[in-house]
C-alpha cells in the first residue's frame, strides 16, 4: 500500500506521522513522501519538524515537499508551542544538508500521476496544498487510491463555534477538495474527540525503554500536549489529549475499527461566523463520513504499533 501523508507537525501530527513510520518499518505500509503545509505552526517549522521526525525515526531518504503559509488565519501555535513540537524541535534531527524544498502540490501531482501504482494520500493539515495540486492538475485527487481527510465538524467547532482548526484555516481549499471527487473519506471532530491518548497508554508505550531518545521525545511531547488541552479545556474529566489526526492513519491501516454513513456536504467559505463550517446540503459531494469507531481497540493498535517502533529505534 503506497501512502503519501499531507501534514502540518504539530503534536498529533507527530502522533500519526510516528504511527505511518512503524507501519512502513513493519512493511505494511510504503510511505512514499510526506508534504507539509502551514496550519499549527508556519510552513518552515512544519517542513522542519517532518524532517526531524524522518530523522529521529532513521528515514531520512524519504522526501518531505515544503507547502506555503498561503493564509493570514492565525495558526494553532498556542496549542502546539511555538515550535509546533512543545519546544522539542531543538532536540529533533536536521534536515539533510542536501535537503530540497520541492513544492508540496507539485509533489502530490507528481505522486499521483503514476498510474501504475495507485497512493493512497492522507490529509490531517488545513487543505492548501490538496487544492493547489487540483488547481495545477484538474481532476488529479481522483487518481487517489483513497483520500481519507480530517476535518471540520458537524456540530461544534474547535477554532470558532462553528469550524474546526483545518477548514477553517483555509476554508476555500476545504470546498475545493470536498467537492473535486465524490467519495472522500471525513474524520469529523465528532469521531476524532473520541482518541485520547492517556499518560496510561503513554507508560504502557514506553516500559522497558523510558530512557532512549526516541522514548523520551515521544514522552515529554505527549505530556505537553495533555497540559495543553487540560489549560484549554479545564473542565475535561477526560486524561490525556485527542490525537486527532492518527484517526486517518487508523482508518487507513484497521478500517475495520470504524462505521460510516454517506452525506453530501459543503463548506462555508465566506468570511465571517461561519466560515470553515461544514454541513450537510442536498446538492453537496457526497463524502463518506465516519460515524463511530472503536475507540479503545484503536487506541490499543496504535500503542502497539508505537512501542514496535520506539523499541526498534533503541
Amino acid at each position: 500500500m503506497q501512502v503519501l501523508i499531507d501534514t502540518d507537525p504539530g503534536g498529533d501530527d507527530a502522533i500519526a506521522l510516528l504511527w505511518l513510520v512503524s507501519l512502513h518499518l513493519q512493511q505494511r505500509i510504503s510511505l512514499r513522501a510526506i508534504t507539509t503545509a502551514g496550519g499549527n505552526v508556519g510552513a518552515d517549522k512544519t517542513w522542519r519538524n517532518a524532517h526531524g521526525l524522518l530523522g529521529l525515526s532513521g528515514l531520512e531518504r524519504i522526501p518531505v515537499a515544503r507547502g506555503t503559509d498561503g493564509t493570514k488565519v492565525r495558526d494553532a501555535a498556542e496549542v502546539h508551542g511555538t515550535d509546533g513540537m512543545g519546544g522539542l524541535a531543538k532536540t529533533l534531527p536536521e534536515p539533510p544538508a542536501n535537503a530540497t524544498h520541492e513544492n508540496s502540490a507539485a509533489t502530490i501531482v507528481q505522486q499521483l500521476e503514476d498510474e501504475k501504482t495507485p497512493v493512497s494520500l492522507l490529509a490531517v493539515a488545513p487543505l492548501t496544498n490538496l487544492a493547489a495540486a487540483e488547481r495545477l492538475r484538474a481532476g488529479i485527487l481522483r487518481r487517489a487510491e483513497r483520500l481519507i481527510v480530517m476535518g471540520g465538524s458537524l456540530g461544534s467547532g474547535n477554532v470558532t463555534p462553528a469550524a474546526e482548526f483545518n477548514f477553517y484555516f483555509d476554508a476555500p481549499a476545504a470546498a475545493t477538495v470536498l467537492s473535486a471527487r465524490p467519495a472522500n473519506q471525513l474524520v469529523t471532530l465528532e469521531t476524532s474527540t473520541t482518541l485520547r491518548l492517556t499518560p496510561k497508554h503513554v507508560a504502557t508505550i514506553i516500559r522497558g525503554i523510558e530512557n532512549t531518545a526516541a522514548a523520551m521525545f515521544f514522552e515529554k511531547l505527549c505530556t505537553f500536549m495533555a497540559r495543553r488541552d487540560r489549560q484549554f479545556h479545564p473542565r475535561t474529566e477526560a486524561a490525556g489529549f485527542p490525537v486527532h489526526d492518527a484517526a486517518t492513519v487508523a482508518w487507513l491501516a484497521y478500517p475495520e475499527l470504524f462505521s460510516s454513513q454517506e452525506l453530501r456536504l459543503r463548506v462555508e467559505v465566506s468570511d465571517g461566523p461561519l466560515q470553515g463550517q461544514l454541513r450537510e446540503h442536498s446538492e453537496g459531494t457526497p463524502a463518506l463520513v465516519a460515524s463511530g469507531v472503536n475507540a479503545p481497540l484503536l487506541l490499543e493498535k496504535l500503542g502497539s504499533d508505537l512501542s514496535l517502533l520506539l523499541r526498534q529505534l533503541g
